[in-house]
This record gives C-alpha cells, structure tokens and sequence, in this order.
C-alpha cells in the first residue's frame, strides 16, 4: 500500500482536532479525541491549584533556568540537576539537539518513529539515514542489525531510538539496549533515548540507568503525556553537563514560562498518585487491547504504553481512508499512520482513554469493521 492520501485530514501529529473539525463541520462537543496520547484523567488535582497563582506567574518574568523545576526533577529521578536540561515541551530539546552534530556529519533514526527528531535534523542541514522496525516481529529491532549499519557507516555521529517507541508501543529489551549504548560509547556516537512515555511503564525499564556511566547517552523526556500538560508545554533531557552547556547557549531565553514550571512542580510532589495512576492506565490498556485483538479485519500490536497501534487488513489506500472518514464522521478521531517511514496509510494510533469512551471506540471501530465487503 503506497501513500498517496496526504492533506488536512491526515495531520502531521495527533490532536490537531481543530483542523479535521473545521474541514468536515463536526462539532467538537461531539468528537472523542483518540489521535493524542495524552492521559485522560487530566493533572493531578495540585497542578491545577496552582492557577490561584495566575495573576503573578502572568506578570512576572519566569525563572530563566527554571532551576527550581529542574531540582524537583532531580529528586523525582535521583539525578544531579547540573545534568538536567529543562525545555519548551520535549519538541523545545528535540529542535536543539542537532546542534550536538556538525555538519557533515550524519544521524541514524529507527524508524518508525517521531517525526520531529527527523525534521529537526534536516532543518540544521544534518542527513538523516534510516533503519526500518520489522511489523512481522512486533517492531523489535536485533541490536547487531544496527551495529552492523553503523560499523559501515561511520559518518553516523547521532542514534535516536524511542523507548516505549511511538507509535508502536513497543520496549527495547533490557540486554540489546545495553548493547547498542555500549557500542555507541565506544565509537563516541551520541544516544538519543526518546522516553516521553516511560511513565506508562515505570522507571525500571528506563536508560537513565547509563546516563551518569555513559557520556554518550542523552534521555528525552516529556511532562506531556502521563502528567497531562499539554497545553503548557514542559520537557527536560537527561544528559551530560558538557552536553548540557553547548545547548544552553542556543536555547532561547525564557523559553519555559512560569506557568509551566509552576505546574511540573506540583505535577511531580505526589507519587502515590503516579503510582495509582500508571496501575489504571494499564488496565485501560490491557482492556482495550482485548477488546480490539478478537476483531476480524485489523492486526493489533502489543503495546507497553498508552496508545495502541493497529494495521486495517485492506488491500488499498482508498479502504484505508474510507475507514478513517467513516469513524471521523461518527465523532471518532484517530491517528492516521500514513506519515511515519516505514508504515503506511493502512496503521492506525489509538490512545487509551477513559472506560467509557474506551467502549465507544471499541463499538465504533466494529462497526466499520462489519461493514467491510
């Protein structure tokens, strides 16, 4: 199946609800919102405390380092601040990490994977190559495949791989991660770890592990997705200090506003309830995932996170968008696939939401499904 659907209706990233309502003159009352993988229950009840504070968070200057942020950041991972670079959202880090590459130098993205590392890089005049997850075995990738390519392309300065991936939804296993960091170190490569979901799957699977053992090794990390700040928009990266400077000095000033840094405080003083809520968010998952794995007419893979991806068994591209309009017009917006290499317009990204909205989907989605030929 080849892309060659590509305008308003297939956005470059999820949530972009305004436009596809606007195009099709959906209410938006009406529209369930499936294309953003954000959590559905919203900030913790502190965070938006925090908003009583509005007035002069409004009209004062922000922290310029939002160091305070940063330290709170630094208790939640047990990481020393000085290696903790707060940024506009992960997309903020993402945009200023090609400056770590110079020119005529290359990256490697295994792909699928999101598309602002790519854009990033060729925005800074950095050549991006490409290594493509096999769907056949659940989007895991052997580690010596990719030695193997950046032993023969030794122009390849930069790795970025996501872990939980997006969209796939998949981990990277403890022992071939290992693997690939190790070799990196020793052929001075840089790492970049993408883990805006890692929240969804505990802090036991994460890289951060090597950060401090590893000068190479660079975790992008997100307060986006299980943290629900969306709006405001807060990230971080994990790195060395040296790493850390050279960034500074092209990050914009005042580039994370006080509301943010206020929120992400709050967001993260209270881990019982980040506990509880990676507990539900797993079974919202695992409930989804059961749900959608009996239907005939779409593949489903194993996801650790908290959006699902699946494939429409439908031999055209035509099909595919035909199944997409169809669910948009009932009020159900998904994420369309189409845009990431190495998949095409027959993926589709859920997020999982709410139980009841859950079951819409789920109803939804079959009755597309029945009315298949």
């Amino acid at each position: 199946m080849s892309c060659s659907i590509n305008n308003t209706l297939y956005p470059t990233h999820g949530g972009d609800r305004n436009a596809l309502i606007g195009e099709l003159g959906v209410p938006d009352e009406q529209v369930l919102d499936f294309s953003a993988s954000v959590i559905p229950f919203g900030s913790h009840p502190e965070v938006l405390s925090t908003l009583g504070d509005l007035g002069r968070l409004v009209s004062e200057y922000p922290e310029p380092n939002a160091l305070l942020f940063s330290e709170k950041v630094s208790e939640y991972l047990s990481i020393p601040s000085e290696w903790i670079l707060v940024t506009n959202g992960s997309t903020e880090l993402i945009h200023l990490l090609p400056r770590l590459v110079a020119l005529g130098e290359e990256a490697l993205v295994l792909n699928p994977c999101f598309s602002e590392y790519e854009r990033g890089l060729e925005l800074s005049g950095i050549h991006v190559n490409s290594l493509h997850y096999d769907p056949e075995s659940l989007f895991q990738m052997n580690s010596k495949s990719v030695i193997d390519y950046l032993h023969q392309h030794s122009s390849v300065r930069m790795l970025i791989l996501g872990h939980p991936n997006n969209p796939t939804g998949h981990l990277w296993q403890d022992d071939a991660l290992k693997v690939i960091v190790r070799y990196c170190e020793s052929q001075k490569i840089i790492l970049v770890i993408d883990e805006t979901f890692v929240e969804f799957c505990g802090e036991a699977v994460s890289a951060l592990k090597w950060v401090q053992d590893n000068r190479y090794v660079i975790v992008v990390r997100s307060m986006t997705k299980f943290f629900g700040l969306a709006g405001v928009r807060l990230g971080y990266g994990v790195m060395h200090p040296d790493f850390k400077t050279r960034l500074k000095k092209y990050q914009i000033p005042w580039s994370v506003n006080g509301i943010a840094q206020k929120m992400g405080i709050a967001a993260l003083a209270d881990e019982e309830y980040l506990i509880q809520t990676r507990k539900m968010m797993d079974e919202l998952r695992t409930f989804l995932f059961s749900e959608l794995n009996v239907l005939s007419g779409i593949r489903i893979f194993p996801s650790q996170t908290n959006f699902l991806l699946f494939q429409l068994l439908s031999e055209t591209v035509e099909g595919a968008h035909q199944f997409y309009m169809s669910l948009l017009k009932a009020g159900i917006l998904i994420r369309n696939c189409g845009n990431f290499k190495g998949l095409n317009e027959s993926y589709f990204r859920v997020a999982v939401r709410a139980e009841s909205e859950n079951q819409v989907l789920i109803s939804a989605i079959k009755t597309q499904l029945d009315k298949e030929p």
